[in-house]
């Protein structure tokens, strides 16, 4: 589930735990997704601190956005 989301960054949790994805949030309308997230930030957990995250936890985290973020009818590009 998406618990914030910033000009910065999106804060996702997930039944792993808690994550800090880095992005850009852009201006809608424009033909632009309303937030590109860069793939290669998704490296440690926020809970449980400072643990690593595996590359099989990486794809859940990103398909759970992408999910999450469609729900809430925003659109995210992966960088």
């Amino acid at each position: 589930m998406i618990r914030e989301i910033a000009r910065g960054h999106i804060i996702l949790e997930t039944d792993e735990g808690v994550v800090r994805i880095l992005g850009e949030a852009l201006l809608p309308g424009h033909g632009s997704p309303d937030f590109v997230v860069y793939e290669n930030s998704i490296k440690e957990w926020l809970e449980p601190e400072k643990a690593i995250i595996s590359s099989e936890s990486k794809q859940a985290i990103i398909e759970q956005l992408v999910k999450d973020a469609k729900e809430k009818k925003l659109t995210i590009e992966i960088e």
